[in-house]
């Protein structure tokens, strides 16, 4: 399958799944594709994996290695011609779709999908989802010709309507969440002491440099920093930073060197949050 760039996606809020997972199978009971699994499959979905490991990393870089394969899907739930479009993030990086059509899975609540294995063209993938005590988790199943399951992959769902275009995109909106938005006591450079505020939609206010921020999750296709980056911004301008989190404090770093050596400068902000 031929993938374009990774476009970013609308996005994000997320509910948990939780870690400790009591499986119970909820059955489409009209069997309807159109009434009973595409409003439950609308909307936005996450790799688990990913969200659990940076909630306890705290770190993009530590947790890319968990940003394999598909890693986000999202769907606005418009059926055509009986098949609903899923798009996905491949490796955070790149970008594609496939179909989910009406043709029942080899569970209640799973479809056939014309996603492709490239490996071993026979072998094949349904979209369907599962309760996890309480919290509905999409679920990509993997399987061969003889209908043997092979792998499966969880998503946990977002309340995010695909339509909204005004939010960050879907992982970005989840880091951002976790990592930065709140309220802080900032500090700079020349010890002056502000309120600075993080969105989660990536916004900020109380910094005379930027009025947006942006978190990097992406460290395919270039060389792989030592630490973690983040850019501040206005409309005219854009600067990258350094940042390391310790509990509830944040510090931003002004970064040395070129792309291939970077390292940590001095310290440029001091965020403590309220």
């Amino acid at each position: 399958m031929k993938f374009s760039l990774y476009f970013i996606f609308s996005v994000f809020i997320f509910s948990s799944c939780s870690n400790d997972k009591t499986k119970s199978v909820v059955a489409i009971t009209d069997g309807d594709f159109k009434q009973s699994f595409v409003p439950i499959i609308k909307g936005s979905w996450l790799m688990t994996d990913y969200m659990t490991d940076i909630e306890k990393t705290k770190s993009p870089l530590k947790s890319a290695d968990k940003l394999k394969d598909i890693v986000e899907l999202i769907n606005a739930g418009n059926v055509t011609n009986d098949s609903l479009e899923v798009s996905f993030s491949l490796n955070n990086h790149e970008g594609d779709s496939f179909f989910v059509t009406k043709s029942p899975g080899q569970t209640p609540n799973s479809f056939k999908t014309d996603f492709q294995d490239n490996e071993i063209p026979t072998n094949f993938y349904e979209l369907g989802y599962e309760l996890l005590n309480k919290d509905t988790c999409a679920f990509l199943y993997h399987y061969d010709k003889t209908n043997k399951l092979l792998d499966k992959k969880e998503f946990c769902k977002s309340f995010y309507n695909p339509t909204d275009l005004n939010r960050a995109g879907g992982l970005q909106y989840f880091v951002n969440e976790k990592l930065f938005a709140g309220n802080y006591i900032c500090t700079d450079e020349k010890n002056q002491k502000t309120n600075v505020q993080f969105t989660a939609e990536g916004k900020v206010t109380g910094l005379p440099e930027a009025s947006t921020y942006y978190i990097f999750t992406d460290f395919n296709g270039g060389p792989v920093p030592k630490f973690d980056e983040m850019r501040l911004e206005t409309d005219k301008t854009s600067k990258t930073y350094g940042f390391q989190i310790s509990g509830n404090t944040i510090n931003i770093y002004e970064t040395t060197g070129d792309e291939d050596d970077l390292q940590l400068g001095k310290l440029k902000y001091k965020l403590v949050k309220n």
